[in-house]
């Protein structure tokens, strides 16, 4: 009986420690289209594939691999591979390859033998086959990466656009196993579904989720003024220059980076330019920038699903979560998404006019569909419109009913 029990704890243990082990593959299947593989850091032949941000577990048959790149299982010479391995030149003639539960330290292989080992010194790591500028990987929701997994090109096919967990219009792609960053145009979103910037619809943003699912570093571009300060695409964050680089800070919990102001004030006064103002809030409808405050946004948990703006003559109020008649005069002054400053530019984004080829731009081949409005055939309800009918009892405005005093 002791025996059969030592064996289940032994086997929970074990498997246990395996799936611990993996990354957070739903997270990674967020960013990638429908039917995308993507390779294990725990196994060779191991690889999920992606559907609507799931992942399903495969594994190849005997004496294969997963190749990432041919997203296929083929034979094991045949696959660069260096996980979970007794000897880890068993597939490597000659030349350096990562040294198992460390994040900068090799092992030079020889004939298909270990001839020597060691480690990146000072704060470089040991990435690709060389070592480079960089930090082990940090915490993350679900615990610390693994230190196999140093970048998303691991486990990502080249060539291939995904999107980012951290914001809307970002893109990703790897080349030669080296991840590569760029953001769509000023008004257009990366749509995971296509592959592409695109005009925002329901389901555009559906990966952004806030979790950290790669242990890449943030890249933001190289600056050339010490110092100078600038917002993010993120409400919450701005970049500073610092060594040449620009290095993002965060605001705290319900505080927002304010342009005028040049620091972080709190979400509802706060003046941003165009970013995702569903952060922090709770709420399934929140004011979007727009000097008119007609914009809205619709939210699913702090995360943007859509955006639409009221009819004119009404403004949107964030405290009603409706479409109220009037100019907004009340809201500009209590709602910091009701400015926009008239001759500014909003930032560039590192990336914006480089010489990386992003996804393909809307209008760019003419036969590109507009924005899809909540309500236009979909099931999202915006707010009830004063004067549309049905159920719904618009906000009562002075001089309408008859209990006014007037």
């Amino acid at each position: 009986m002791l025996e059969k029990q030592f064996v289940v704890s032994w086997l929970i243990l074990t498997l246990t420690s395996s799936i611990s082990a993996e990354y957070n593959v739903d997270g990674v299947c967020a960013l990638v289209s429908n039917g995308v593989r993507i390779g294990s850091i725990d196994s060779c032949q191991r690889y999920y594939v992606c559907n609507n941000g799931k992942a399903t577990a495969n594994d190849c048959p005997p004496g294969t691999s997963f190749s990432k790149d041919e997203q296929n299982c083929l034979t094991e010479t045949s696959v660069q591979c260096f996980i979970s391995q007794g000897n880890p030149c068993a597939r490597r003639n000659e030349g350096f390859v990562p040294k198992s539960g460390t994040c900068n330290g090799w092992i030079y292989c020889k004939n298909g033998k270990e001839a020597g080992s060691g480690q990146c010194a000072g704060k470089l790591i040991f990435n690709n086959g060389e070592c480079t500028f960089g930090s082990c990987p940090s915490a993350d929701s679900n615990g610390l990466f693994d230190a196999n997994f140093k970048s998303i090109c691991q486990i990502m096919m080249n060539d291939k656009y995904f999107g980012s967990s951290s914001d809307c219009g970002k893109w990703q792609v790897c080349k030669n196993d080296k991840l590569v960053t760029g953001f769509c145009q000023t008004g257009l979103a990366y749509d995971v579904a296509t592959e592409s910037c695109n005009y925002e619809n329901e389901n555009t943003c559906s990966q952004v989720t806030d979790i950290t699912v790669q242990p890449d570093p943030e890249n933001y571009g190289p600056c050339t003024t010490e110092g100078e300060v600038k917002p993010s695409r993120i409400c919450s964050d701005h970049l500073k220059c610092e060594n040449s680089l620009w290095k993002k800070y965060s605001c705290n919990t319900n505080y927002y980076y304010d342009i005028t102001t040049k620091s972080c004030q709190p979400r509802n006064t706060a003046k941003t330019y165009d970013c995702n103002r569903c952060q922090f809030s709770r709420k399934q409808f929140v004011n979007a920038v727009d000097t008119e405050c007609r914009k809205y946004i619709v939210c699913n948990n702090g995360a943007k699903k859509s955006s639409n703006s009221c009819a004119i003559g009404f403004y949107f109020d964030e405290v009603a979560e409706a479409c109220i008649k009037g100019n907004g005069k009340d809201s500009k002054a209590s709602n910091g998404a009701c400015f926009v400053p008239s001759n500014d530019t909003p930032p560039q984004q590192p990336g914006d006019g480089g010489n990386e080829t992003p996804p393909q731009q809307p209008g760019d081949g003419g036969n590109e569909t507009p924005p899809q409005q909540p309500g236009d055939g979909g099931n999202e309800t915006p707010p009830q419109q004063p004067g549309n009918g049905g159920n719904e009892t618009p906000p009562q405005q002075p001089g309408e009913g008859a209990n006014t005093g007037e």
